[in-house]
């Protein structure tokens, strides 16, 4: 497994993944990432086959973890701890200081990962998801020694 930055020819391939994941992203807005001002895009690959990606963006001292995917058969894996901690090192390369993200209240999975890594809640959006509705966590983490 590698982890590199997108490309335009992965874009239908990640669209598939999400596809798969709540609140999913289309191709379109998988696309438009590409435009993102200070955006930040990783995808992790394998054998010529997407397995995952991430998004944000950095402004300042401050950097916003947009979307993090992984395909169902490499779920639990490490994967999504493997590109969540390349793009901290992207954020960090930049100057940031703190790397905030939301994630599904529900989603324990994922709030597990998150806060192995050292992430804290500072807040939450009541009904901030759909399909299915949930709210929304507001983590952040400190890059400050």
């Amino acid at each position: 497994m590698a982890i590199r930055p997108l490309l335009n020819g992965d874009v239908e391939r990640i669209a598939a993944i999400e596809q798969a994941s709540p609140s999913p992203w289309s191709a379109a807005l998988i696309a438009a990432e590409f435009e993102r001002s200070q955006g930040l895009q990783l995808v992790a690959v394998g054998e010529d086959t997407v397995l995952g990606w991430c998004c944000g963006f950095h402004a300042g001292i401050e950097a916003e973890l947009l979307k993090i995917a992984v395909s169902p058969s490499q779920r639990r894996c490490g994967l999504g701890r493997a590109l969540l901690l390349r793009f901290e090192d992207l954020c960090r390369d930049r100057g940031c200081e703190f790397l905030f993200l939301e994630v599904r209240a529900a989603n324990t999975a994922a709030t597990g990962l998150y806060k192995s890594l050292g992430y804290r809640t500072i807040g939450c959006r009541k009904k901030y998801y759909s399909n299915p509705q949930d709210d929304a966590l507001i983590l952040r983490k400190s890059f400050l020694s």
